[in-house]
């Protein structure tokens, strides 16, 4: 029989390595989400803002409706729905304005 006299210290510190990694992962996430929020906002047409305002970005289900009005600052909008992003969540970035459809095209 094989015996491992430090494998509990040993499991104890893999936890600690996945709970880093996953830290990370999240982090990561969270930083390509919020530039790919920025990008989208910077390349939407500006005629009375609606277009680029209408940008949601919702975590485990997609934001319905359109943002509401007011809402200047997407990102720091984004941030907020951020801060609750775990472990395999579902990111949606979604823009609810009826005319967005019109236009559809890959940026």
């Amino acid at each position: 029989m094989i015996s491992f006299p430090n494998a509990k210290q040993f499991l104890a510190e893999l936890d600690k390595l996945y709970e880093q990694q996953d830290e990370g992962l999240i982090d990561l996430t969270e930083d390509v989400t919020l530039d790919l929020i920025l990008l989208l906002y910077q390349r939407s047409p500006y005629d009375l803002g609606a277009l680029r305002e209408g940008w949601q970005v919702g975590v485990g289900s997609s934001p319905f409706g359109q943002a509401p009005k007011g809402t200047k600052d997407v990102v720091f909008a984004a941030k907020a729905r951020l801060k609750n992003v775990g472990r395999y969540e579902t990111i949606f970035i979604v823009n609810n304005v009826e005319y967005a459809y019109l236009g559809v095209r890959t940026v």
